[in-house]
């Protein structure tokens, strides 16, 4: 397949966009299937929307770009090709879920870090999936408190008040706040003070 393309980057470059465009075509799918019903409230569209995800991570699809994702940690060409086909991902699926969900039915407050959760938690699971012993049990325990989080009236409740602390600068168990993505660890410097 090589020959088709002019260097191993721009190869790999099609296939990034290619399953990354197809991985938000299912996305979109998915949520077009959904019936519209003006009693459906954010809980009803959240479970849908983790189950779509959910779905996803059986595909050939969210396997391949994983691991060029996974690839793209060590080669830096390939890394802000990586970035980009993430930050179409990102912004297209925030954008399926605000034309299709009835803007009624989502509680803005918590509907983006409910949408980070499902996706991080989920893509999470399915690669470091190494439960060996009661795997089945485990991984459908996990789904299960994956819906919870996200679509039940407690779960809801959860993610608003971490929504709310996080925009206070109070509260925090160990009285640091991170006041934005900066503050986090990356790979280039260590996750802990030494």
């Amino acid at each position: 397949m090589l020959y088709h393309f002019s260097s191993r980057l721009e190869l790999l470059t099609a296939v990034i966009r290619y399953v990354g465009h197809r991985r938000i075509e299912m996305f979109e799918e998915a949520m077009h299937a959904l019936p519209v019903v003006e009693s459906h409230k954010s809980q009803y569209f959240r479970a849908r929307a983790a189950e779509a995800a959910w779905n996803q991570l059986q595909t050939p699809y969210f396997w391949a770009f994983t691991e060029l994702a996974i690839a793209a940690r060590t080669d830096k060409e390939l890394e802000p090709i990586v970035k980009l086909a993430l930050e179409a991902f990102d912004a297209a699926r925030r954008g399926v879920t605000d034309r299709i969900f009835p803007q009624e039915s989502i509680d803005i407050s918590d509907f983006s870090l409910a949408r980070d959760v499902v996706r991080v938690l989920s893509e999470g699971v399915a690669v470091q999936d190494r439960f060996i012993f009661d795997r089945d049990h485990r991984a459908a325990a996990i789904k299960h408190f994956l819906y919870v989080l996200v679509a039940t009236t407690p779960g809801a409740d959860f993610l608003k008040a971490v929504g709310n602390d996080r925009s206070s600068e109070h509260g925090q168990p160990d009285g640091h706040y991170r006041s934005n993505a900066a503050d986090l660890p990356s790979r280039d410097r260590p996750a802990f003070p030494s």
